[in-house]
């Protein structure tokens, strides 16, 4: 089955998964839910709208350069605001940890046997119809998500091992090979994986927050640096 890539890069992202308003969490790598929200913007899709149509598409990241978790504090509320001295001006705002992923890069796949769908994907990808963000409205990505060769015809996981690693991505310039993470959905697995977890990614409809449950896998592949 062919293979859609895209590149999600960016100084700051954000992936929640468990979090609630108080708390917002990020995953190291980002969510399908996430994902295909992107995908939804760029096409013009509703939030109301049916995602049937993509949920059946193979999810899978492969991590580039891991990124760094910190967190960006707020202080929530219509009608209160906390002073530089520590002060609450009125008691009814809320602080918040909302964390984030710094300096990061993925390489996002979705398989599919629906290859016109594919490339109607990735021609949207080049000319969003909607503003793109990753993970929350003012992280936008620092490089195109759109890749030039981005349509594959090798299924998920191989399409993940096979693409280039390039030296740009290291931090540490002086390794000839890397170690890379990768996580996929679980169906999608070749071999044997590190870890097997079940988290609530798959969007059912965004519209009222309704999402159900997939399986990932965990592995490592090893890459040349070109």
């Amino acid at each position: 089955m062919p293979t859609l890539l895209m590149r999600l890069e960016a100084p700051m992202q954000s992936y929640g998964v468990f979090g609630k308003f108080g708390e917002r969490d990020t995953a190291k790598e980002p969510s399908k839910s996430a994902v295909i929200g992107l995908i939804c913007a760029v096409l013009g899709i509703e939030r109301s709208n049916d995602l049937s149509w993509i949920n059946k598409f193979k999810f899978g990241v492969r991590v580039d350069r891991e990124g760094i978790i910190k967190n960006d504090y707020h202080v929530a509320g219509t009608q209160g605001f906390y002073r530089a001295s520590g002060s609450i001006e009125r008691k009814n705002a809320i602080p918040t940890n909302r964390l984030y992923i710094s300096d990061a890069s993925f390489l996002v796949g979705f398989e599919s046997d629906d290859e016109n769908l594919l490339e109607k994907i990735h021609n949207a990808l080049k000319k969003p119809k909607w503003q793109i963000f990753l993970g929350r409205k003012s992280y936008v990505p620092s490089t195109p998500v759109w890749i030039n060769d981005g349509i594959k015809s090798t299924p998920l996981l191989q399409t993940l091992k096979d693409y280039p690693f390039q030296k740009k991505y290291l931090r540490e310039k002086h390794l000839d090979t890397v170690k890379l993470r990768c996580v996929i959905d679980k169906e999608s697995l070749q071999g044997k994986a590190i870890m097997i977890s079940k988290i609530m990614d798959v969007p059912i409809n965004f519209e009222n927050r309704i999402f159900v449950e997939r399986e990932v896998a965990t592995l490592f592949i090893t890459k040349k640096v070109e």
